[in-house]
């Protein structure tokens, strides 16, 4: 049983809509009930806190960990709700706050399509299926985190598991399907 958390400080932009805000405060509630994590809703403060917005309206996505140090050098950091505008995206929401503490996709894990450590790889990617615009999501980050001590139930590094990837995997309308996912290659 956890007794201790990490709290990370949020606020919304003035104007973001009730849809975008209810939906992502159940975001906010499903980690708090599935890991030592807890987003905590604030006064904007630019310096220590999470702006949550909407800044392009053709994506949703967030800046890759939190570290309110950063901000004394300028950086706000920000998670895009944009197409995350209601309930129906209430999973992507989930999927960009793991972003937003440090968790990255599991294609782009050092150990994905290589050997790393002795673990790996995971991945036969097939790359001339992917187009050129596409690969930097595929493309190897080596900061990428590999493992866990698996501190329990609520361990946060278990929240990008498979089975909330597969529920955050909500594309919306128009957004191009490939590439494909069978098994552990991806086409």
């Amino acid at each position: 049983m956890w007794e201790e958390s990490v709290r990370v400080p949020y606020y919304f932009t003035p104007g973001l809509d009730n849809n975008r805000k209810d939906a992502f405060r159940e975001a906010v509630r499903r980690w708090a009930a599935s890991t030592c994590i807890l987003l905590v809703e604030t006064t904007p403060d630019p310096k220590m806190s999470v702006e949550v917005g909407n800044f392009k309206s053709n994506s949703c996505w967030s800046d890759l960990g939190y570290n309110p140090w950063f901000s004394n050098y300028g950086w706000v950091h920000q998670l895009n709700l944009g197409w995350c505008n209601n309930m129906m995206y209430l999973g992507s929401m989930i999927h960009e706050i793991g972003h937003l503490v440090g968790m990255n996709h599991e294609q782009k894990r050092p150990d994905a399509v290589e050997s790393y450590h002795g673990h790996g790889p995971y991945l036969k990617m097939h790359w001339g299926n992917i187009p050129t615009d596409w690969r930097p999501q595929y493309e190897l980050d080596r900061k990428s985190y590999v493992g866990s001590a698996d501190d329990g139930p609520r361990d946060p590094l278990r929240a990008m598991s498979t089975t909330i990837m597969e529920a955050s995997c909500i594309i919306p309308v128009g957004m191009p399907l490939t590439p494909w996912i069978q098994g552990n290659e991806i086409w």
